[in-house]
């Protein structure tokens, strides 16, 4: 074996024994909080198909205090987050708040920011099966959910303002139309 190729190989060793150690002796993190930014919008389209297939729900889920027909755009979200999570928030936030502020005041929409790593609330993870921040609109009638969308392509539409808001607000909308 040629002496450039053997030290190739060496290095590659030691960088991924390095890589392997580094990994074994970092704190736990939450699963969600490795996720920000370009890496969310690598989900594949089978994975979106399988997530969007999964959203029918059963009405189990009862809707929290103080509401019992309307939609709640909720934003989900962990104690650590990058640059990319806030933003999402924000732009979702001005989009909410910005067009929808009569059915707001009318109590016919909530806008809800939610921490997953807070205890009482790690069950929206699975609840709506998120792997990272996720914005989830959410349908109820008589107190009870009866469906949910989880808005898969905000994170991709993140550095497209204008296209990210109408996004969101067409979603929403759709949604406050069939309430």
């Amino acid at each position: 074996m040629a002496p450039k190729r053997i030290a190739a190989i060496l290095l590659l060793s030691f960088i991924v024994a390095s890589l392997a150690y580094l990994v074994a002796k970092s704190p736990a993190k939450s699963y969600s909080s490795e996720f920000c930014g370009a890496e969310a919008s690598l989900m594949t389209a089978q994975d979106a198909s399988e997530r969007s297939a999964s959203q029918a729900t059963t009405g189990e889920s009862p809707a929290p205090a103080g509401i019992e027909d309307g939609v709640i755009v909720y934003y989900f979200h962990t104690t650590r987050r990058c640059f990319s999570s806030k933003l999402l928030e924000a732009l979702a936030e001005e989009a909410i708040t910005g067009d929808f502020s009569e059915a707001i005041k009318r109590g016919l929409l909530e806008w809800e920011p939610i921490n997953t790593d807070k205890p009482e609330n790690r069950h929206f993870m699975d609840d709506y099966r998120l792997f990272t921040e996720s914005i989830v609109v959410v349908d109820f009638r008589g107190g009870r959910e009866v469906r949910h969308k989880v808005l898969q392509r905000a994170w991709v539409l993140l550095d497209e303002k204008e296209q990210f808001l109408k996004y969101v607000r067409d979603e929403v909308r759709a949604y406050l139309e069939a309430s």
